[in-house]
């Protein structure tokens, strides 16, 4: 598995969509290898994480479900690539 670069873009972004403060969101991307969206799991599992903010155009509903299935997706890779812990 190959680590993305981490840029500010990416840890603005995540401290848009979850309101929590920079480091703790640099400290969920080095986690998660860089994937915004595992890290934004990783920030609400550990408590971070305020809300699931709605992108335009989308309801409270559509954000969390949105959420939900990003979570089951990243989960999903990382059992196939035998990345979670046992």
């Amino acid at each position: 598995m190959s680590e993305q670069p981490i840029t500010a873009a990416h840890v603005k972004y995540l401290r848009e969509i979850t309101g929590c403060g920079m480091m703790e969101a640099k400290k969920a991307l080095v986690a998660c290898n860089g994937d915004s969206l595992l890290a934004e799991g990783y920030l609400k599992y550990m408590g971070c994480a305020i809300n699931v903010y709605p992108r335009e155009g989308e309801t409270r509903e559509q954000a969390y479900m949105r959420w939900v299935w990003g979570m089951a997706e990243g989960y999903k890779r990382r059992l196939v690539e035998g990345h979670l812990p046992v």
